[in-house]
């Protein structure tokens, strides 16, 4: 049994190592001893958030790090550790040969879990069903002013009393199986869903369109609503979803920064992205429009899970049509338990 501090790495996008964070807790609470962490530069954006967390030591951007292409996540999946770091070590990156067939199909804690255990650590089982970021550190200053982007430069936001957070979808940073619609609306999906699902969706991508489900979703909303994103995905969102009155469409400078504007918020709306992983972790209400079932399980406390945009219909007679319209009806009616709508 673990004893002692270690060093976790984890070269993943934004959500993959937010998910992480599930595992190192739990490693940090049955060696009661704080955790090290090294990161790839493409998620230096997530340091500030990560460094203020209770049961890491320290947070290291590992400068050495070169990303290949690869088809699960950053790869290669070790990154370097500096020398000075507590061993053992433990690279929890996704890796195709151990991950490809059940990255998909089950909680991302649950993946990295196994890897844990295939570098050699303990088996464990993190709760769920609670938090595991926290802004309570003094680092956090969440009683100060949120930072975003405003056209070159940046600036504190005022924000209202009450307001939903909305990401529509990943951030095109790093966003590879939910791309951001086309002029016409259509979701950009490519060949990826037929090939790891095994489905047809040529008429539901026809049929459905991501405008019209975020247009219905959003619209009606009695708190007010911060659309937030790349700015590219912002600039998206504007030409393609209208909504009176129009939203406030933010461009967070951190993960930190994301962090404390969904922890402010009554709910968080969106698709698979950073700010669906934040949501999870802080246990933020809210509607994740999912693909995948490789989100984290549905508690009382968390997101409801549906599967909105590109719904695999069941083995029934109902089509693609009924199963659309079920699932939005559903997303109405947890929108308005909250109070939101």
């Amino acid at each position: 049994m673990p004893d002692g501090p270690a060093t976790f790495t984890i070269p993943g996008r934004w959500g993959d190592i937010i998910y992480a964070l599930t595992v190192i807790r739990a490693y940090a609470a049955q060696t009661k001893q704080l955790q090290h962490l090294v990161i790839s530069p493409q998620a230096k954006v997530l340091r500030p958030l990560l460094r203020i967390q209770p049961y890491l030591a320290s947070v290291t951007v590992a400068q050495k790090y070169a990303p290949q292409t690869g088809d699960l996540g950053l790869q290669p999946y070790q990154v370097p550790v500096p020398d000075e770091h507590p061993r053992p070590v433990y690279h929890l990156g996704l890796r195709p040969e151990l991950n490809a067939d059940t990255v998909f199909k089950q909680p991302l804690p649950q993946t990295f879990g196994q890897n844990l255990v295939a570098e050699g650590g303990p088996h464990l089982d993190p709760d769920l069903t609670r938090p595991w970021l926290f802004l309570d550190h003094p680092l956090a200053q969440v009683v100060g002013p949120v930072i975003a982007h405003h056209g070159r430069g940046q600036r504190p936001v005022d924000l209202p009393d009450k307001y939903v957070v909305c990401q529509p979808w990943g951030t095109s940073t790093h966003q590879f199986y939910l791309a951001p619609a086309d002029a016409q609306g259509q979701p950009d999906t490519g060949l990826l869903f037929d090939h790891l699902l095994g489905g047809d969706y040529d008429a539901l991508r026809r049929t459905f369109t991501r405008k019209d489900i975020w247009t219905k979703i959003l619209t009606g909303l009695k708190c007010p609503l911060i659309v937030v994103g790349s700015r590219d995905d912002l600039d998206t969102v504007r030409r393609l979803i209208p909504l009176d009155p129009k939203p406030q469409f933010l461009e967070p400078v951190s993960g930190l920064e994301l962090a404390k504007l969904i922890y402010r918020a009554q709910a968080f709306i969106g698709a698979e992205s950073v700010g669906a992983a934040l949501a999870a972790g802080l246990k933020k209400p809210g509607i994740l429009d999912t693909v995948f079932n490789n989100t984290v399980p549905v508690d009382q406390n968390s997101l409801t899970v549906l599967h909105l945009s590109v719904a695999r219909p069941p083995r029934t007679t109902r089509g693609p049509q009924d199963v659309y319209d079920a699932a939005l009806d559903y997303a109405l009616m947890m929108l308005q338990r909250l109070g939101i709508r």
